[in-house]
């Protein structure tokens, strides 16, 4: 598969670019994030009983789909971090991607230098 210029497509490429394009959070924004996380599970519990009064509901599916876009950020910043690390990896010899013989460089080299 290739782009309009022409260049082949690198799905995991472009993947790794967007999720390198997140901002990593402080403490205080990991607090935050940790915070509506649990209030969207929470009421989320609520909307699952029987007797929520009417009233309230769509505050509650609001809370549900804010604590759902806190999670999906703090998933994002965390694929950054592993991301960012695995690139530290792959500079030394450990390549994010697998060879086309389905097994990484330094895998095969570790066997070959294992002793008995």
């Amino acid at each position: 598969m290739s782009d309009r210029s022409g260049a082949a497509a690198d799905p995991l490429g472009e993947y790794l670019s967007e999720i390198e394009k997140a901002l990593f959070l402080d403490p205080e924004q990991e607090a935050e994030l940790a915070k509506q996380i649990k209030a969207g599970r929470e009421a989320s519990r609520m909307l699952d009983r029987s007797n929520v009064a009417p009233a309230i509901v769509e505050e509650l599916r609001g809370r549900v789909r804010h604590g759902e876009r806190a999670k999906h950020r703090l998933v994002e910043v965390n694929l950054r971090l592993v991301v960012s690390v695995a690139r530290e990896f792959e500079d030394r010899g450990w390549p994010l991607r697998p060879d086309p013989g389905g097994q990484h460089r330094a895998h095969a080299s570790h066997r070959e230098v294992r002793p008995g």
